[in-house]
């Protein structure tokens, strides 16, 4: 559609579906898409037929059992428990707690905010970030703003029955993505306000605004995701967040290669301990670069046909020639009574194969967990 003359594309990220509430905005100009009798929803609307079976007849023939893991096996409440940054890995986590009170907060308005979870943190880590002028303070701080920017998460202010405090709650599709915002905060980054133009992150106290350039969002072919970002001191920054095996392909191999290849020795041990990882990496974008980046950006976002193909391509143009910035530990638990649900599948005569997209050892670490 076009506004003020200008051409705003339709997709994923900007179509509200039938049942849906929208929620902190004050207006909106749309139109009506995919409406109509003919549409998926009301053809498929005229009630599931009714379906008996002999369940003891059927189960009697199952010989496999198909699982899913995150959500299924395990509880999809995702915490942050490590992290290695510039080669260091900080796996000394503490609780966050100062005089009763949890984790960072913030003065804002009058009012001092605080994430809604609470997050275990590396006293060590702690310090660097606040030290953001010395080498490896910036790298600790270039990391945070990736975990609290590369995202989709909308911060939501929520009273407390203490008219003085606001909790602020992380809300996205992604139970990584919020457990990695979450740890940000934990750790100084507070994000604050989102809009579809910038990010508001306070750091360590300091509140700075961020425009949001492009967002390029996760797919399973590029198994990663990258935003464009307008930094406070002028800078066009891409800060890109994925799987080690994707991330690895793009990250500049002549730059730091001994923290390369120390960061890979973190990533096989956090995922031997069953947690789930992504990599970090960043890149200065050139005034040209981002200017060729961004003719291409519009031209794709806003194609009638193969819009999804070409954004994968400008994507994978403009995510290459990184920085490794570090890589993050999640843990996701397994759910109460699940270990014994498989063991008596398993005595039953039935295999259970569990389908991830974890690394291997992450699920080798399952699978020991569930067979112990």
């Amino acid at each position: 559609m076009d506004i003020d003359g200008k051409r705003i594309s339709l997709g994923p990220s900007n179509i509200i579906l039938r049942g849906c509430e929208l929620k902190n905005t004050e207006w909106a100009v749309g139109v009506a898409v995919y409406a109509g009798r003919e549409t998926k929803a009301m053809l498929n609307n005229s009630g599931a037929p009714s379906k008996r079976s002999h369940l003891e007849t059927h189960l009697g023939q199952i010989k496999y059992v198909f699982s899913d893991k995150t959500g299924t096996l395990t509880e999809n409440k995702m915490e942050f428990k490590c992290a290695s940054i510039g080669g260091i890995d900080y796996s000394n986590a503490q609780d966050s707690t100062e005089d009763g009170q949890i984790g960072n907060s913030v003065q804002g308005g009058g009012q001092v905010l605080r994430p809604k979870m609470k997050v275990k943190v590396d006293p060590e880590l702690l310090d660097l970030s606040k030290r953001k002028h010395t080498g490896e303070g910036k790298h600790v701080c270039d990391f945070f703003i990736a975990l609290a920017a590369c995202n989709t998460i909308v911060p939501i202010t929520v009273e407390t029955p203490d008219p003085a405090v606001n909790l602020i709650d992380y809300q996205g599709e992604s139970p990584d993505e919020q457990a990695l915002v979450y740890a940000a905060a934990a750790y100084g980054f507070m994000l604050i306000e989102r809009t579809s133009g910038h990010i508001v992150i306070d750091i360590h106290g300091e509140r700075q605004r961020f425009n949001v350039l492009g967002l390029h969002e996760f797919d399973s072919d590029r198994k990663r995701m990258s935003v464009i970002l307008g930094c406070p001191d002028k800078t066009v920054k891409v800060f890109v967040k994925g799987a080690d095996t994707s991330m690895f392909s793009v990250i500049n191999r002549s730059l730091h290669l001994n923290m390369l290849k120390v960061t890979e020795s973190h990533l096989h041990t956090y995922s031997s301990k069953g947690l789930r990882t992504l990599v970090v990496g960043m890149r200065e974008l050139s005034p040209s670069e981002f200017e060729q980046w961004q003719s291409s950006y519009e031209l794709a976002s806003t194609a009638l046909m193969g819009r999804a193909a070409l954004l994968r391509k400008v994507a994978s143009n403009i995510e290459n020639h990184l920085t490794i910035l570090g890589a993050s530990g999640i843990e996701d638990k397994l759910q109460q009574g699940v270990p014994e649900a498989i063991e008596s599948l398993r005595t039953a005569g039935i295999k259970v194969w569990v389908l991830t997209g974890d690394k291997q050892e992450t699920a080798i670490q399952l699978a020991t967990h569930l067979s112990s």
